[in-house]
């Protein structure tokens, strides 16, 4: 009935963000949001890696509160997020219980 109401809906889900926080102690928080699947791997994957590195001593956790999917590709990713430090065993929280499991598995 809203064809373009609908495909402003399913391309909105699609959406995945990366945003770097920098904590009042220097530290810094990777924060995920959206869907990390491998549909939005595609143009996510540069950007997360390159934020990753360009904070790589100081990042302490990845913060995936606000994702919405997490399926076995953006758990490799996650992975390679926090391979990618250098400060250390760097934390994924925010997590359900599913997505942890899944991302345990893989580490």
């Amino acid at each position: 009935m809203y064809p373009d109401r609908m495909r402003a809906s399913q391309d909105a889900a699609t959406l995945a963000g990366v945003c770097l926080r920098t904590e009042s102690d220097g530290g810094c928080v990777l924060a995920l949001s959206g869907r990390i699947d491998v549909t939005a791997l595609a143009s996510l994957w540069a950007l997360g890696i390159s934020t990753a590195e360009s904070a790589r001593d100081r990042l302490r956790a990845i913060d995936a509160r606000d994702v919405t999917y997490c399926d076995a590709a953006g758990a490799r990713f996650l992975i390679e997020l926090r391979e990618r430090s250098s400060a250390g065993a760097v934390e994924v929280i925010g997590l359900d219980r599913n997505e942890a499991h899944n991302l345990a598995l893989r580490t």
